[in-house]
């Protein structure tokens, strides 16, 4: 019988997180969550950031997000490059993008919508090569939002009694082989 030794992971060094997104992104083999912090004992100010778990080192960091700092709770996957979905208190939803260029990241808006219609949203998925964001709002069921025609769609309906969607996510298959 084979004994597995458990060993420890160290956790994120970040002062006052208040919120953690439930909803993670897999993103080159690490996984991102939007984190809520609080920036003074007292909890009159806060920000958001991403925090990143490398999956092969085992090891936490985190992503400061581009400015302005709205509330961001979606992390996501946008035209191949990391992405988030911040709102601001007027409901206003801008997209960033996360790019490499010359081994430095750098953040730049790929959407600003003068809607939020993410809000309430789980997870956001990229499904077709048109822009179009597939997404779960709670009991209002999958949605079908089109970036560059603005236009929006219901492709399940959960409000009706007969449907439930408690959540969905991406499957993704590997075909890689391990040789020993």
């Amino acid at each position: 019988m084979k004994v597995r030794t458990l060993r420890g992971i160290a956790s994120p060094v970040t002062p006052l997180i208040t919120f953690v997104k439930l909803d993670q992104c897999l993103f080159n083999g690490a996984l991102h969550w939007a984190v809520k912090r609080y920036l003074t004992d007292a909890r009159d100010e806060c920000d958001y950031f991403i925090m990143k778990f490398d999956l092969s080192l085992e090891v936490f960091s985190t992503i400061e997000l581009p400015e302005p700092r709205w509330e961001t709770s979606i992390v996501t996957i946008i035209k191949g490059c990391l992405g988030v979905i911040s709102s601001d208190n007027r409901d206003r939803s801008w997209i960033w993008v996360r790019r490499e260029d010359n081994n430095t990241d750098s953040w730049c808006v790929a959407y600003k919508l003068d809607t939020n219609p993410f809000k309430g949203a789980g997870g956001v998925f990229q499904i077709t090569p048109n822009d179009e964001l597939l997404y779960n709002v709670h009991c209002n069921g999958i949605r079908v939002y089109n970036l560059g025609t603005k236009g929006l769609s219901r492709l399940v309906d959960s409000s009706k009694s007969s449907t439930s969607l408690i959540d969905m996510d991406v499957c993704v298959e590997n075909l890689a082989w391990f040789v020993r």
